[in-house]
């Protein structure tokens, strides 16, 4: 809307949002691991059984953890596996891509541009 008012603002296209969403992705993708692991982390206890480091009312044998189980395992799935994948997939068609569409140069600019052959060493 503000685009439309205001002549001098570009409004932001597909390609735009795409590197938006992935440099917003990347920077979280850490975080989105530690909290999908987090159901697998288990505390040992000397004199009780051992229970979640997140949830320590849940042990890690009990009921409770393997009825849900299927959240943690869908979690590893879709944060760690597959945005590793996608990040790892855009990094292979890049160099064919990159000559042939500028929309893709723009969308996936957030994986490469931070890198630079003349900085090797940081």
């Amino acid at each position: 809307v503000l685009s439309k008012t205001v002549s001098f603002i570009e409004a932001m296209g597909p390609a735009k949002t795409m590197n938006a969403l992935g440099l917003t992705m990347s920077a979280a993708y850490i975080t989105m691991c530690k909290v999908a692991f987090q159901f697998f982390e288990c505390r040992a206890h000397p004199s009780a059984p051992a229970t979640l480091v997140a949830y320590p009312d849940i042990t890690c044998t009990g009921d409770d953890r393997t009825q849900i189980m299927w959240a943690g395992v869908t979690a590893v799935i879709m944060y760690p596996i597959a945005v590793l994948a996608l990040m790892s997939f855009l990094v292979l068609i890049a160099p064919t891509q990159f000559s042939n569409s500028n929309d893709f140069r723009l969308a996936t600019s957030f994986l490469l541009t931070r890198w630079q052959p003349t900085m090797w060493y940081f």
